[in-house]
């Protein structure tokens, strides 16, 4: 079938020219079928319309399609059989990795160019610094192209060149941290180029949003470690601010309060001004707040006892005490059992918002004089010009106008007594004080020692938090007591034996507290819970100044005046009266059995015997007391056995100078603790605190104060002790005192000692002689002739080996 027409050679369109098909099947025109009555080929009349199907010409046409179907078909066939073969000819190549690094480094200059080229385009600058962020993620060579083609420059820029642009800050300052991460060449040139400015910056522009912070902080936080010009910058752009606002915005974002803590721990190490800024800006209620509302992050408590080591050394005078106002709290309510909804407004705040409050109220109440002075104004025109109103008609207006009238002072009524209840509420609320969160630094340290038993770092830092605020200030070291800090500084010590900064750290501790305290508690029970693994102490602390057994005062083994052992006018010892050098019968000195009998056996059991026994059964009445009071929870697993763990302070002392015998710090600071708790004469001899005194005095002969401490130690346990000739401790206090003839502490010490040992009893006395003891104290009195005290000593001394 042909698409013309055979009469008038034109083509077929639906519109114009309908092509339409006689009973033979040909096709003519519709113009042509206007003008024509037969068909010119069939000679058949075209006035009838063929409703038939014509089957023959749909055949034709089917036959031509299919033709040109399969040759497309096999055209495509050929295609794809080709396109096969290729491909299997075709080895693909593997691109090398320095080749693909080359490209990528290509890539980081054009898009260097392009944000140079474009600084004023804030698309271009926002996908040049994702771009960057990206490349220089945890790759050093491309944190290297990136600083020599000059691409630091660009993101500062950017970040300058858009102030107000959050993506585009949040993007810089994410590309800094990556391009400053272990590289120090790039943080010097962030440093050169003004980024902290920058940094900082973006930081006081969006303080609401929380990842511009965090990155924020996460940059300072590369470029201030390990980097005093850095810490300057920081400083002199107020760094420490931008961190502490930070650090308050976002109390609930452990991720900010990490890194805040970790910030003010680098910058704070070794450097006085920013120690001194840190607490002039609140930092260190920053510090605690962030401790306190994270008990459970390992991370957040090891970064706060260490900025808190820092800022509590060489600082006495540190606050340790903080209020913080609770604000929006819940089921608050008034003296009259109204709620009351604290803000967190300033007062002069809340006095602005009051006056504008006000002023607002006037406002409206003018617009509403204003409205009802114009509809009575309007009222009276219509009046005027409309007449023929009925009397009825007014009676009714007149009726609505007194009801609205009415209504209008109730409302107003009830309005007075509305701002009258505000007004009282205000004052109320005023006169009322805000509750507050007290918070102490000592309690939060000994917290975070308490929760991570087993992390060396907590435990370390947190000793020596404690050892800088216990130094030379009483208040601190009785609130260190009353906080069972102690307890944990013992339980560091018992966790971590091969630890020798822990060690020595909490001798140190020990030393301090322990210095010129009488009543400091020795013997700690903790329970141990199997499932936690914590330890809980079981005993309550006694009231000791009603106690003998610790109290010196009331107690005669201590009290000099009321002991003859110690008081010269009743012993015989010291009496001149009855001091008889060539009557040896009625001397004392040479009589043993007599003195023995009449003095030592008389004072000193008589007291330990009564004392003890009158207030072990006080201790125990006070033990059945609390446990009364407790819940009948805990009644029900008395038949169970909590295994628990006895710790002692002395014992946990010399486990810790036996471990560690070659470090001359914890020997010395063992000795003085020692020395210090030395009233207890029989908890040191039985956990063999002798022992270990000797050994740390034989391995530092040349340190003066270990060799001072050991003999003053020696002298307190001195008396009656036959353990210290077995342990060869005379032969350590006679080498101490030849290493140094020159120290007046030692020689003085060393002679007490030598004196209470060669009292009484003939064996130390002859080993004393053997070791030329004599010759020793002789030489003693040559070399500090005018010091009385050592010659008293000295004589006394060489009254007893003489003779």
């Amino acid at each position: 079938m042909s698409f013309e027409c055979p009469i008038c050679f034109e083509r077929y369109s639906s519109k114009r020219k309908p092509y339409t098909i006689c009973q033979e099947g040909h096709c003519i025109c519709g113009l042509c079928l206007q003008q024509l009555a037969e068909c010119p080929f069939c000679r058949v009349s075209l006035d009838y319309y063929p409703q038939t199907f014509n089957r023959t010409l749909l055949q034709e046409m089917e036959e031509q399609e299919r033709k040109k179907l399969e040759k497309k078909k096999k055209k495509m066939q050929q295609i794809q059989q080709e396109k096969i073969e290729q491909q299997k000819e075709v080895k693909l190549e593997v691109i090398p990795p320095d080749q693909y690094q080359k490209e990528k480094l290509k890539g980081i200059e054009a898009m260097i160019k392009v944000m140079n080229n474009f600084p004023n385009n804030e698309n271009i600058q926002y996908q040049g610094c994702q771009s960057l962020t990206a490349f220089a993620l945890k790759n050093q060579e491309n944190q290297k192209e990136i600083q020599e083609k000059k691409g630091t420059e660009a993101i500062i820029k950017a970040m300058n060149n858009f102030p107000n642009s959050e993506n585009i800050q949040n993007q810089g300052c994410e590309a800094l941290k990556n391009i400053s991460l272990n590289n120090q060449e790039n943080q010097k040139e962030i440093r050169e180029k003004k980024g902290i400015e920058a940094i900082i910056k973006a930081m006081s522009n969006f303080p609401n949003s929380e990842n511009i912070q965090y990155k924020g902080c996460e940059i300072l936080k590369n470029l201030s470690l390990n980097n005093q010009e850095n810490q300057k910058e920081i400083q002199e752009k107020k760094g420490t601010e931008a961190i502490i606002k930070a650090m308050n915005n976002f109390p609930n974002s452990e991720n900010i309060q990490y890194k805040g803590c970790e910030i003010l721990k680098n910058i704070s190490l070794n450097n006085q001004e920013n120690q001194k800024e840190i607490q002039e800006k609140k930092g260190t209620e920053a510090i605690i707040k962030a401790m306190n509302n994270f008990p459970n992050s390992e991370n957040i408590q090891y970064q706060g006892c260490e900025v808190l080591k820092n800022l509590s050394l060489n600082n006495q005078e540190m606050q340790i005490h903080f209020q913080f106002p609770i604000l929006n709290t819940q089921n608050s309510t008034n003296q009259f059992g109204k709620k009351i909804n604290w803000s967190p407004i300033s007062n002069k705040n809340k006095e602005k918002d009051l006056k504008g409050y006000y002023q607002r109220k006037k406002q409206k109440k003018k617009e509403k004089k204003r409205r009802q002075n114009q509809n009575r104004i309007n009222h009276q025109k219509k009046s005027n010009s409309i007449f023929g109103f009925f009397k009825e008609d007014y009676k009714e207006k007149d009726k609505s106008k007194k009801d609205k009238k009415e209504k209008d002072k109730k409302s107003k009524k009830d309005k007075k007594d509305k701002y009258r209840e505000k007004d009282k509420y205000k004052e109320e609320n005023e006169n009322q004080k805000i509750p507050t969160l007290d918070l102490n630094l000592i309690s939060i340290i000994i917290k975070a020692m308490n929760n991570f038993p087993n992390s060396e770092n907590i435990q370390y830092q947190g000793c020596e938090v404690l050892k800088n605020l216990s130094l030379n200030n009483q208040e601190n070291q009785k609130e260190i007591q009353e906080k069972k800090g102690i307890e944990a500084i013992i339980k560091a010590m018992n966790n971590f034996p091969n630890s020798e900064n822990i060690q020595y750290k909490g001798c140190e501790i020990l030393k301090t507290l322990s210095l010129n305290n009488q009543y400091i508690q020795i013997h700690f029970i903790f329970e141990i819970d199997e499932k936690s693994k914590t330890h809980k102490n079981s005993i309550p602390q006694s009231n000791r100044n009603q106690n003998p057994i610790y109290n010196r005062n009331q107690n005669p083994i201590y009290n000099r005046n009321q002991n003859p052992i110690y008081n010269r006018n009743q012993n015989p010892i010291y009496n001149q009266n009855q001091y008889q050098i060539r009557n040896r019968n009625q001397n004392p000195i040479y009589n043993q059995n007599k003195y023995q009998n009449q003095y030592q056996n008389q004072y000193q059991n008589q007291y330990q015997n009564q004392y003890q026994n009158q207030y072990q059964n006080q201790i125990q009445i006070e033990f059945e007391s609390e446990s009364e009071s407790e819940s009948e929870s805990e009644y029900e697993n008395e038949n169970q056995k909590i295994p628990k763990l006895h710790l002692n302070v002395i014992s946990i002392i010399i486990k810790a100078m036996n471990n560690f015998p070659n470090n001359e710090n914890i020997q010395y600071q063992g000795c003085e603790v020692l020395k210090n708790l030395s009233f207890n004469n029989q908890e040191i001899r039985e956990k063999k605190g002798i022992e270990a005194i000797i050994k740390a005095m034989n391995n530092f002969p040349n340190n003066e104060n270990i060799q001072y401490q050991g003999c003053e130690v020696l002298k307190n346990l001195s008396f009656n002790n036959q353990k210290i000739r077995e342990k060869k401790g005379i032969e350590a206090i006679i080498k101490a005192m030849n290493n140094f003839p020159n120290s007046e502490n030692i020689q003085y010490k060393g002679c007490e000692a030598l004196k209470n040992l060669s009292f009484n009893n003939q064996e130390n006395l002859d080993e004393i002689q053997s070791l030329q003891g004599i010759q020793l104290i002789i030489n003693l009195m040559n070399n500090f002739p005018n010091n009385s005290s050592l010659q008293e000593i000295a004589c006394e001394t060489l009254s007893q080996l003489m003779n």
